[in-house]
């Protein structure tokens, strides 16, 4: 009776560090599967441009309204990664395709409905033709990139993202840069960007 009492005993402590060993494998896998922590929100312009500056690739949807003919609009997609950038543009009905490359300072503009491609030297680039190339990660640095011609008006949640408010101290530019990953959510610039 006591070598089958022992046998049990043994049996259930295999058994136990059985499931505590398999409970600490669940648990590792959990936590290798977890998402990796949110970087800690930013609370001013310098924060913002180092977040911005850290991003090697991004895609997002942009609409861009001109207040000049209420109703039209330009919808893009864009793609970046690295010095490159695709977008597709598409305003009144009309779709181009734009593929910068900083690297070689040339952007390529695709008119797929008249199968039309044009290559463009961005060295001799007008001030229309920079704001048609540039991505939001560009327009986020050249905004950030002089803290000292910016007030930070406060914090807003715009499409349920955090984001801190910046104006330029002349009042023309007015900017939501989402505190996480220092991108611009919403832009506005009073007169002519050009």
């Amino acid at each position: 009776m006591k070598i089958r009492h022992l046998r049990r005993e043994v049996g259930m402590k295999r058994g136990i560090t059985s499931g505590i060993v398999i409970s600490v494998v669940m648990v590792s896998l959990l936590a290798a599967c977890a998402k990796p922590a949110l970087p800690a929100p930013v609370e001013t312009p310098e924060e913002l441009l180092d977040r911005v500056s850290s991003i090697a690739s991004v895609k997002y949807d942009q609409v861009m309204a001109g207040s000049e003919k209420p109703g039209e609009y330009v919808q893009r997609k864009v793609w970046v990664k690295g010095n490159k950038m695709r977008a597709e543009a598409t305003y009144v009905g009309q779709t181009v395709v734009i593929i910068v490359d900083r690297d070689a300072q040339v952007a390529y503009f695709y008119n797929p409905s008249e199968d039309v491609t044009t290559k463009v030297d961005l060295h001799t680039q007008g001030a229309t033709l920079m704001i048609t190339t540039m991505s939001a990660t560009e327009w986020a640095k050249s905004i950030l990139s002089e803290p000292t011609e910016l007030v930070v008006v406060g914090s807003e949640t715009v499409d349920r993202k955090a984001c801190l408010v910046v104006e330029s101290k002349e009042g023309k530019t007015k900017a939501w840069f989402w505190k996480e990953y220092g991108l611009p959510i919403r832009m506005e610039f009073l007169g002519a960007l050009i």
